[in-house]
């Protein structure tokens, strides 16, 4: 099928899995914080579902209080990944 001029091409996991192999990224486990909130949530599912054919698992942290542990020194979070969303509320 003709793709829309203005479209991305398909992914091309082979050639981006063999990218990870050869910068020395394996099959991999990466840690991902978030709120609680459903967009939040499906966000992340959303990107859990992209990073998996590239055999990058995401463990998804939901947690309304990450941002605050983040900045926090006395609190080291081991996490690869993290999402920063202000939502306005007027």
């Amino acid at each position: 099928a003709d793709l829309h001029p203005y479209a991305l091409a398909a992914p091309d996991v082979e050639q981006a899995r063999r990218l990870l192999r050869e910068a020395g990224v394996g099959p991999t486990k990466l840690r991902y914080l978030t709120t609680t909130d459903e967009l939040a949530r499906r966000e992340a599912e959303l990107l859990q579902a992209a990073l998996a054919p590239l055999d990058l698992e995401l463990e998804i942290v939901a947690d309304d209080r990450y941002l605050e542990r983040l900045l926090d020194p006395s609190h080291p979070v081991n996490a690869q990944m993290f999402a920063v969303r202000f939502d306005a509320d007027y």
